[in-house]
């Protein structure tokens, strides 16, 4: 789409369309809306990127108010329209770096309206609207956090969250590290937390006490499923540092972090070990760290068959734990016990046999033509079906 086809007019009239009728069903009319939004994206993209972003600043307020709005009745399963939503206020942060608003207040009023008061999206990131800030802005938007803060229910979990969300973003944007890193610290319920503050260490230069703030957020998140960016974090500042035992060490007890999987490595009685096979952990001193190190750390491309064969090995996979699996294996034994059930019953039962005009009678082979009796002979009397004895046949898993 060139910017010479492209003008505001066009775009306010794609933005009419953005409207949505909360009476409507969430499905119909859900395709067009999501071309709508990309659309408006796109053309508002064209015009920001031509220098003429004072044009569509307000259009795009507009623009993202509808869709934040459209969203709380449109059946966005699909993730689309959010994606265009993200994207507008993303594309509404670089207009502003281009076209300042004139009030500090007006846009200081509108992220936080956004992120208190709005339904849960989209995202607001300080960072983005960083450039086109200036110290009013900064003092402005701090100002009305606090008061939000200091009127906020405490038994509310969104507010809560909002508060301490804009505070972390606005510590951030002091460029003050240890001012940031005491207010992260004030939450510490999840790793994700420890590894913003290693990361904010790292950026300064301060690798050793990344590394720390790093293990103390797996000490106190051993088993956490987020805990694997930390964990990816911690061993690539032990491996810049050099310490490869140490990187060594924390992925070994990267998939059952305990005190039984981390002191030594599992093994069999019934198993053997070949001579010509490693063994990664016993020998791990006599071996250079290039050996012993890329199988547990992920670069198998580095060793040899026999080197690759040595850790599975040495160190089994730890049985799997998952609630899905056990319910898998419930379930198969129990069709098993109910299968062996009903067959047991069916063959120690009589009245399992086949009864008079059974589809088992009518399917039997008629007598040959010339063994039928005669019209002198005596009539035979009337054929039965056969009666079955009881047959008791255990299922196998019963023996």
């Amino acid at each position: 789409m060139g910017t010479n086809t492209v003008s505001p007019e066009d775009l306010a009239a794609l933005v009419d369309r953005l409207r949505w009728d909360k009476r409507r069903h969430p499905h119909r009319g859900r395709g067009e809306y999501q071309a709508t939004a990309h659309q408006v994206l796109e053309t508002a993209a064209t015009l920001v990127e031509a220098g003429r972003a004072h044009t569509v600043v307000r259009t795009l307020r507009t623009a993202m108010d509808r869709v934040t709005r459209a969203l709380m009745y449109l059946d966005d399963s699909s993730g689309i329209v959010g994606d265009a939503l993200q994207g507008l206020v993303d594309l509404y942060a670089r207009a502003l770096e281009q076209a300042p608003p004139a009030n500090p207040k007006t846009l200081a009023s509108w992220l936080v309206s956004a992120q208190f008061d709005g339904p849960g999206w989209p995202r607001i990131h300080l960072r983005a609207f960083a450039p086109a800030f200036g110290e009013q802005d900064i003092a402005e938007i701090t100002a009305q956090v606090q008061a939000r803060a200091a009127t906020t229910d405490p038994d509310s979990w969104r507010t809560r969250f909002a508060v301490r969300d804009f505070r972390e973003q606005l510590a951030e944007l002091t460029g003050d590290t240890d001012h940031y890193i005491a207010v992260l610290a004030e939450d510490l319920k999840e790793p994700e937390q420890y590894r913003r503050i290693a990361h904010a260490l790292v950026e300064t230069g301060r690798a050793a006490e990344a590394v720390d703030w790093a293990r103390r957020g797996l000490v106190h998140h051993p088993g956490n499923p987020y805990s694997d960016r930390l964990r990816d974090l911690l061993v690539d500042l032990l491996l810049d540092d050099g310490q490869l035992d140490a990187a060594l060490d924390v992925r070994i007890t990267e998939s059952a972090p305990s005190t039984s999987t981390s002191t030594k490595p599992a093994s069999s009685p019934n198993s053997t070990r070949p001579d010509w096979l490693p063994d990664p952990l016993g020998s791990a001193d006599s071996l250079p760290a290039a050996q012993r190190l890329p199988a547990p750390l992920k670069h198998r491309h580095a060793l040899g068959p026999e080197q690759q064969s040595a850790w599975p090995v040495a160190w089994p996979a730890p049985p799997s734990r998952s609630a899905a699996a056990r319910q898998g294996r419930r379930g198969r034994r129990r069709w098993q016990s109910r299968s062996c059930a009903i067959h047991d019953r069916r063959y120690a039962s009589p009245s399992s046999a086949p009864r008079r005009g059974s589809p088992s009678t009518r399917l039997r082979t008629p007598p040959h033509p010339a063994a039928r009796p005669t019209a002198d002979a005596t009539p035979a009397p009337e054929a039965r079906p056969p009666q079955f004895p009881a047959v008791t046949m255990p299922c196998r898993s019963h023996t």
